[in-house]
């Protein structure tokens, strides 16, 4: 059974998939345009503030209200 959690409550090593990002219209818009999207694979490198992910091949340094905006579906799906 799969979960959707936000990013911020991941710790390092943990991997799924960016279900959905939400936020105010200029906050989703930037995370699209840095391609951080729906069914984007992605994997905490380092937790807290700043977090760094991956997602593809491409290291992202997220900080602040980031980590809450980016809701990642966790676990096997059902």
């Amino acid at each position: 059974m799969s979960e959707i959690v936000p990013l911020s409550l991941l710790r390092s090593g943990a991997r799924g998939a960016i279900d959905q990002v939400s936020g105010q219209p200029n906050e989703v818009q930037r995370m699209q345009e840095l391609g951080l999207s729906a069914g984007c694979e992605i994997e905490v490198l380092q937790e807290g503030c700043p977090c760094i992910v991956k997602c593809k091949e491409t290291r992202y340094c997220l900080r602040g209200n980031d980590c809450n905006c980016i809701w990642v579906r966790i676990g096997e799906p059902s």
